[in-house]
């Protein structure tokens, strides 16, 4: 660009091209290339693996909030007496599912909530092969007995990721 100015003073801008530099330009090498498309495939290697784990901690997460909700669901129900009954959630590691319903006679009765784990997670307490079980005092919301219960669980396969699930012998139920 350059400007030039007339008698008057008025100055006009003018663009002026080189011919001769523009010949000179050239694309990229193809060395140039290769490079950048090795570091791109470096780093989505580093970073693709962690971004679908995002989904899985999801999961975990509200898997975990699902577990709370229901237990005070079944807390609530058993403190109004609802059916006349105390109400309880078992938690059935082999069949990585957990239910909740009415308990009489140390027996869980037909399921009112029916939950099953997705298939990228599994319980981690109780352990594989067994079940657990919170039932609910109906005059104090306790677990009846007066004792905590634990549940864990976590990632399919990887130990290190897990959700706690705690139902306090005084009635608090929560998320860690």
């Amino acid at each position: 660009w350059y400007c030039w100015c007339d008698f008057f003073g008025n100055y006009t801008p003018t663009l002026s091209i080189n011919f001769t530099v523009l010949m000179n330009l050239r694309g990229f090498a193809l060395i140039e290339i290769l490079i950048v498309v090795a570091i791109l495939a470096i780093i989505s290697i580093w970073v693709l693996p962690n971004f679908f784990h995002i989904a899985d901690f999801k999961d975990l997460s509200a898997a975990g909030d699902r577990i709370v909700a229901v237990a005070r669901d079944a807390q609530a129900r058993s403190l109004a007496a609802e059916n006349s009954k105390v109400w309880g959630v078992k938690f059935d590691a082999n069949n990585k599912k957990y239910i909740m319903s009415t308990y009489v006679l140390g027996a869980f009765e037909t399921p009112v909530t029916f939950v099953s784990l997705k298939s990228n997670l599994e319980f981690i307490d109780p352990a594989s092969g067994t079940t657990k079980q919170v039932v609910f005092d109906s005059l104090t919301g306790k677990p009846s007995p007066n004792v905590p219960v634990i549940i864990k669980i976590g990632l399919a396969g990887d130990s290190s990721n897990y959700k706690t699930i705690i139902v306090n012998a005084n009635g608090t139920i929560e998320i860690q």
